[in-house]
């Protein structure tokens, strides 16, 4: 059972972490709330306007008939000005001081979620250049050891690939069965290799545009790589999410895929490269989809880093 304090801290915490949208639903309920009490004393105006003119008519009189100088009516005249003036004020008053709390109180809440904005984009411009520098450090180390291994042992440590010996029932000319050993190279249990986060499935539950037929899914990713690579001629520049949404992959909403690293992480064009990008299809990962065996194939974009540090000014 919490208690009162620990009620209060949460409470707190809701409305700290909703006080945009509250102020804002606050705002506009102030606004339509101004215009109801507005359209109210409206209603006031006629019979304040009707007495302000009987006033001035009294005094108009008064002056005809010399029950009062001239002197007197202008005096006269002036308080009954202000005294329509406070009775207007104080019949729209209550109208205006809703008007004022609810432009004020919009006014707040979009400070407050402009500067949540900020933070946001500062924090994830942080992210991407920690990214940026981790994928060029891992890069450099393949690298490394692509130059002093060779490309085998390289691809054996990125995809954990290695013998094991397994066991496989077979049946021999007279129709007896038992059971032999021999060792496979298989690969570890690597969902995404390494450090390529940008890597996704291109398959039957991400894409719609996959198709439980090998040859169809080849060419079609093949296609889709030499449009990318066009696109970037084109455009200049692409983001991952580009390339995510030109394969057609989506999240668990079936809406396109979209992530925040890839929102900012991809490739600037550089009319020296043929091609830049590269969905990974020759990869070791996927040796089953290229040979035809597996209709699924594993697409591993590798950024050239965050588009918007290597953008021009």
């Amino acid at each position: 059972m919490c208690t009162l304090n620990e009620a209060t801290m949460q409470v707190a915490s809701e409305f700290k972490e909703n006080a945009p949208l509250i102020g804002i639903i606050f705002g506009v309920g102030s606004l339509i709330a101004s215009g109801v009490v507005a359209a109210m004393s409206a209603r006031k105006v006629d019979k304040i306007l009707d007495d302000h003119k009987d006033h001035l008519s009294d005094i108009k009189k008064a002056k005809e008939n010399k029950t009062i100088d001239e002197k007197t009516a202008s005096r006269e005249v002036a308080k009954c000005y202000g005294h329509t003036a406070w009775k207007m004020f104080r019949a729209f008053a209550p109208s205006v001081t809703l008007a004022v709390v609810g432009c004020t109180s919009i006014g707040w809440g979009y400070s407050i979620e402009h500067s949540r904005l900020i933070d946001t984009k500062e924090k994830l411009a942080t992210t991407s250049a920690v990214l940026a520098g981790t994928l060029s450090d891992f890069r450099g180390y393949r690298e490394r050891t692509r130059a002093r291994f060779g490309p085998e042992v390289d691809n054996e440590l990125m995809y954990d690939i290695h013998k094991e010996e397994v066991e496989e029932t077979v049946t021999d000319k007279k129709g007896n069965e038992k059971v032999v050993k021999k060792k496979e190279t298989v690969m570890g249990p690597v969902g995404t290799p390494g450090f390529d986060i940008y890597a996704q499935w291109f398959n039957k539950d991400t894409s719609h545009a996959w198709n439980n037929n090998y040859e169809l899914n080849k060419v079609y990713l093949m296609e889709i790589e030499d449009i990318v690579n066009d696109m970037l001629t084109v455009r200049g520049h692409l983001t991952v999410n580009d390339i995510y949404a030109e394969i057609g992959l989506k999240d668990e909403f079936d809406q396109p895929l979209r992530t925040k690293a890839g929102q900012v992480m991809g490739w600037i064009n550089d009319p020296s490269k043929i091609r830049q990008i590269d969905f990974g299809m020759h990869e070791p990962i996927n040796q089953d989809f290229w040979n035809g065996k597996s209709p699924n194939c594993l697409i591993i974009p590798i950024p050239e880093g965050n588009i918007w540090e290597l953008l021009k000014d």
